[in-house]
């Protein structure tokens, strides 16, 4: 008979399932079977578990709406779902920053659909007793990776009140200023292009954070400062890449200055050229799929304590709560996954670590070690909340309509808004702080939605409260937040194995760290803890991490401990 090899793992977003997915894949080998239990809080798998479905109530066909938006970014083949590549070229250099992400997806059988994204850049400015409130576009990016150009703000093309300049002059003042700011944009831009080329990078760029790196490359030159250049740059960061930082990342400016600067470099560099992507069909194609071959998903159902074996101690006991509010508990665990936020697992380590001996002569004193490591490492990690709010109420998206593009950043310079812009009439309970950007999207409406409905807008991050009864669902998250520290701490679990001169870290092949399975590696006979999601890799906290540390966990470790390999690659990238 066949040894089977159970494996719980904890979480159900990309990082899990895929980790799942990968142990359901045929083994060159029949001597071992893997038995998966997946465990997920929410009451569906956690990919989806935030997304709606909006129905229109003169028909049974439903808008399935992601919460939060996914989207991702590739080179021109990703456009053809990867098809072919000459052999004599390196595929990551086509695939952007989500080479193995688009990859698993094509392995899958999902289709991808191009969306390039138009932006708009808008500053706030909050009421006064004399004055109403103002979001007053800056910067109009229309997309296609800059081959869609710029656009002219509303605010240069309106004549003011009393303008002594009218008419032509007028427009050719217009023109003047808006060719003299693009300029200015791209020069930035290419500024940074430079920077972040892998071959011209500091030695000491890995121990800098965002900010220190802004202030460090601002131009200082006679020249530069004559030109203005030092203002622009400096302006370019404040009102473009740290608006679009935070809302990329749904992190406040103070965590994007502190974010560690290689990441965002990382992904300048890859992303000069590329296309956005997303899902056709949504996740949930990507759950189905993922976890069409799962036999053990437990749903509703969140882990309190994990604890090894009475019976057999070198494995593991996992404690849940089931849908009735009972407890249940597993045995006869091999191998732990946590693909949950890195305080969670944290949390959890400590706990199981404090039910172990504390006899300096107990057997499990170096397990015991390893785990208290493990939820050290997890604990640089730090997390913001942030809130996801579908609605109906295009009052949060710039006030010219002419400035109104797909996604619409708005930034706020000042002290917290606090009580200031609360109104009876709006919600102001789905707020967060006004040091975050806050992102509204603009759905695209699918085919056959009825045009009299309302235009339906996904925001992140809300400080200026939408009105009532606008509001068609509340989605809050938790969303990792590199440091320069946490980068240092995530060397415990995932190493750069090598990298040519001309790639990033975050492309660069990788390798399980010393901290992964909790000894396992090393022939420990007591369970494999394993850590993977989207902070567990070197870049910023997205969908690739998921898919990478995963892959890590399962190929590099899992697998290795049991002695057995997959029958074939399970993707190429």
């Amino acid at each position: 008979m066949p040894r089977i090899v159970k494996v719980a793992v904890a979480g159900s977003g990309l990082a899990g399932l895929t980790a799942a997915w990968l142990l359901t894949r045929p083994m060159k080998t029949e001597d071992v079977n893997f038995e998966v239990h997946l465990f997920e809080k929410a009451d569906s798998l956690g990919m989806d578990a935030a997304s709606m479905s909006l129905t229109d109530s003169q028909s049974s066909d439903k808008w399935r709406i992601d919460v939060p938006m996914r989207t991702f970014q590739g080179g021109e083949r990703a456009r053809n779902l990867l098809l072919t590549w000459p052999p004599c070229i390196d595929r990551r250099l086509l695939l952007g920053y989500y080479p193995q992400l688009i990859s698993m997806y094509k392995s899958i059988g999902v289709k991808i659909r191009q969306a390039d994204f138009s932006y708009s850049f808008s500053l706030f400015t909050s009421s006064t007793p004399t004055s109403k409130r103002k979001i007053t576009t800056t910067f109009i990016y229309n997309g296609s990776s800059g081959r869609a150009g710029f656009g002219r703000p509303s605010s240069l093309t309106t004549q003011p009140k009393g303008s002594v300049l009218s008419g032509f002059p007028f427009q050719l003042w217009s023109w003047t200023v808006f060719v003299l700011m693009t300029m200015e944009t791209l020069l930035c831009f290419l500024m940074s292009a430079f920077y972040a080329a892998p071959f011209l990078r500091s030695a000491d760029l890995e121990e800098k954070s965002f900010g220190q790196w802004a202030e460090e490359v601002t131009p200082k030159s006679l020249l530069a400062r004559w030109i203005g250049l030092d203002i622009a740059w400096k302006s370019y960061v404040r009102d473009v890449m740290i608006p679009m930082w935070s809302g990329m990342c749904t992190a406040t400016v103070d965590d994007i200055l502190n974010y560690p600067a290689v990441e965002f470099l990382d992904f300048i560099w890859l992303t000069i050229g590329t296309r956005h992507y997303v899902l056709a069909n949504g996740v949930r194609d990507v759950v189905t799929e993922l976890s069409k071959e799962l036999k053990n998903i437990h749903v509703s159902a969140p882990i309190t304590s994990i604890s090894l074996d009475p019976k057999t101690p070198h494995l593991a006991s996992v404690t849940y709560v089931k849908p009735s509010g009972e407890q249940e508990t597993l045995h006869d665990f091999d191998h732990v996954i946590f693909a949950t936020e890195a305080k969670t697992a944290a949390s959890i380590l400590t706990g199981w670590a404090s039910k172990l001996p504390q006899s300096p002569a107990s057997q499990t004193k170096p397990f015991k070690h390893n785990m208290l490591q493990q939820a050290e490492a997890l604990s640089k990690f730090r997390y913001r909340t942030a809130v996801v709010v579908n609605h109906t109420d295009d009052t949060l998206l710039p006030d010219d309509p002419r400035d109104h593009r797909e996604l619409n950043l708005i930034y706020y310079h000042g002290h917290e808004l606090g009580d200031s812009e609360k109104h009876p009439e709006r919600d102001s309970s789905v707020c967060v702080s006004s040091s975050y950007a806050m992102v509204t999207h603009a759905l695209p409406r699918p085919k056959g939605y009825p045009a009299h409905l309302s235009t339906v807008y996904q925001s992140t991050n809300l400080y200026i409260p939408p009105k009532k009864g606008s509001i068609l669902s509340v989605a809050r998250m938790e969303r990792a937040v590199p440091t320069v520290e946490a980068r240092k701490a995530l060397q415990g679990f995932c190493q750069e194995k090598d990298r040519r001169w001309w790639e990033c870290p975050a492309v660069a092949r990788t390798k399980l760290g010393p901290l992964q399975g909790a000894g396992r590696l090393s022939g420990a006979k007591n369970p494999g803890i394993w850590i993977c999601g989207s902070y567990a890799f070197p870049g910023i906290p997205f969908l690739e991490g998921c898919v990478v540390s995963a892959k890590n966990v399962v190929v590099q470790g899992i697998l290795e401990c049991e002695g057995v390999e997959l029958k074939e690659e399970p993707w190429v990238a």
